[in-house]
């Protein structure tokens, strides 16, 4: 490579837009603590030549220290070596109700008509095939053609909601008792949310 050809690609690299970037991320590597610590601390901004405003760190203390603390949380420990059955159940239900909020955030409405209707059929279930008319419903709301009926039916049982059984030669879907839990629980802390969900 000849020295013509090194001082065109410095002219190219040192080209202003290329070099703001450059300097602009090796500040903000050099200064990536400092700098996510100003931002937690912003209280007030504007765009384009207004002042940003940063909470001053102590004053943040002082009004930690001003507010009530909560009461403190019991000692986990020895709740578990006193009373482990009640901690174990305690965690159990903990955890049903996260599985639950996470599978609420992620059901679209036309699913949870769906497990109405398999609760109403009770063990017998229900052919999978007249299923189609919920998966359709989906599709009419805007849902994604690409999403085909049989993810949208095995998002449930991948859920533990459902649960997929042969009698003779047809393909059938019932609940399962986490399934009914689930409606439950929908009932008692969420009783909307059939009618808000999407699709």
């Amino acid at each position: 490579m000849s020295f013509d050809h090194v001082l065109s690609l410095l002219d190219v690299l040192l080209r202003w837009p290329l070099a703001a970037l450059i300097l602009g991320l090796t500040f903000m590597i050099m200064f990536q603590t400092p700098l996510r610590r100003f931002l937690e601390r912003v209280t007030r901004g504007e765009v384009y030549g207004v002042r940003v405003e940063a909470a001053d760190p102590t004053r943040q203390l002082e009004g930690v220290r001003e507010t009530p603390q909560a009461e403190k949380a019991p000692d986990i420990e020895r709740t578990i070596a006193e009373r482990p059955k009640e901690a174990l159940q305690s965690f159990l239900d903990l955890y049903r109700r996260y599985h639950y909020e996470r599978t609420l955030n992620l059901i679209y409405g036309s699913q949870l008509a769906l497990l109405d209707h398999l609760a109403s059929k009770g063990t017998a279930g229900e052919a999978y095939i007249n299923l189609l008319p919920f998966y359709n419903q989906y599709l009419q709301r805007g849902g994604n053609p690409g999403y085909q009926i049989a993810g949208y039916v095995d998002f449930l049982k991948a859920s533990s909601m459902v649960e997929y059984f042969q009698e003779g030669s047809e393909h059938r879907v019932r609940i399962t008792p986490g399934g009914l839990e689930f409606l439950s629980y929908l009932k008692s802390d969420h009783a909307y949310a059939a009618q808000v969900r999407p699709l």
